[in-house]
C-alpha cells in the first residue's frame, strides 16, 4: 500500500468511526471537511512536503479559497 492509498484508508476508518458518533444530518458536512482536509494533505505529501508548518499552511489557504 503506497501513501496515498494509506491516507486515504486513515481518512476513510476516521469518517467511519465519526459517523458513529454523531449520527446527524451534518454527515454529508462532515464527510465533505474530511476529504477537503485529506486533499490538502495529498497535495503536500505529493509535493513532497514533509514540514508539518507546509500542511497546516496549505490547508489555512485551501479554507480561504473555498468560503
Amino acid at each position: 500500500m503506497d501513501s496515498i492509498e494509506t491516507i486515504d484508508a486513515i481518512f476513510e476508518d476516521l469518517y467511519n468511526n465519526l459517523n458513529i458518533y454523531t449520527k446527524s444530518k451534518h454527515n454529508n458536512k462532515l464527510k465533505e471537511e474530511l476529504n477537503r482536509v485529506k486533499l490538502c494533505i495529498l497535495e503536500i505529501a505529493g509535493s513532497n512536503c514533509i514540514d508539518s508548518d507546509k500542511i497546516i499552511k496549505a490547508i489555512q489557504t485551501r479554507e480561504m479559497t473555498l468560503e
